[in-house]
């Protein structure tokens, strides 16, 4: 007997009805999201992770600037005396620990792929170990990745937050505009070319900032992508080779 049916004394055949299908409110977000595709960043977690891994790089790519700015300083310095291998060796190290926590803060907020970090070789002799520092191409990668958090990750991180701020306040312009002093004793919004100062004013700039908090979601779609890869290629990727000396 095939489902759904029953047979009657007579072997006869009937149908029974089928319940309606329910469609359930997760379904219809989703359908609207998907249909919605300017949106769906929104809704999307990983969009505030990006924002968060973005302003994370301010502090941390000002530290990063300063350390290589100082250890290259040293070593220039140092160049012609023995002391150049101790500052190598501690700039080396101070290297890879940055690396490692930008590893870490990128597998956690990107979802950055990564494979075991592949060391350089070690050497024995005093002057050999300088030569293996140079030598090795993760003491290279790890300077572009930190160099590029600041180079790179400043402006990233000052257009998501200007956009972002921008947008917020725009769109609740309605609520606060009042409260907004100027010169004059006036209160309202100055834009330079337009006060908004009444509420049917202060509405007509509620798309605008809606708009500016859509835009700041969807740039941080190919900027999660950029730092993904830079993070899998410099950071010690299944694509990252380590020469050894």
């Amino acid at each position: 007997m095939r489902p759904g049916v029953i047979r009657n004394g007579r072997g006869q055949e009937t149908a029974l009805a089928t319940a309606p299908r329910l469609t359930s409110v997760d379904h219809v977000t989703t359908s609207l999201l998907n249909r919605y595709g300017p949106l769906r960043p929104l809704a999307d977690m990983q969009t505030y992770r990006t924002l968060l891994f973005l302003v994370t790089g301010v502090p941390l790519g000002a530290l990063w600037l300063a350390m290589l700015i100082a250890g290259w300083a040293l070593t220039v310095a140092l160049a012609i005396t023995p002391l150049v291998i101790v500052v190598l060796l501690g700039f080396s190290a101070a290297i890879a620990l940055a690396g490692l926590a930008e590893r870490a803060i990128a597998r956690d907020l990107l979802g950055a792929p990564g494979g075991p970090r592949r060391r350089a070789a070690k050497a024995s002799g005093y002057w050999r170990r300088g030569a293996v520092v140079l030598k090795a191409a993760v003491f290279w990668r790890t300077q572009v990745y930190l160099l590029a958090r600041f180079l790179l990750g400043l402006p990233m991180a000052i257009v998501e937050l200007a956009l972002f701020a921008q947008g917020l306040f725009i769109a609740t312009a309605p609520i606060h505009y009042r409260w907004v002093p100027q010169d004059g004793g006036q209160h309202g919004l100055d834009f330079g070319f337009w006060l908004v100062d009444t509420l049917p004013e202060a509405l007509l700039l509620v798309p605008v900032g809606l708009l500016l908090v859509i835009t700041a979601a969807n740039l941080a779609i190919p900027f999660t992508a950029l730092w993904r890869g830079l993070s899998y290629a410099l950071l010690g990727g299944t694509m990252t080779d380590v020469d050894s000396a």
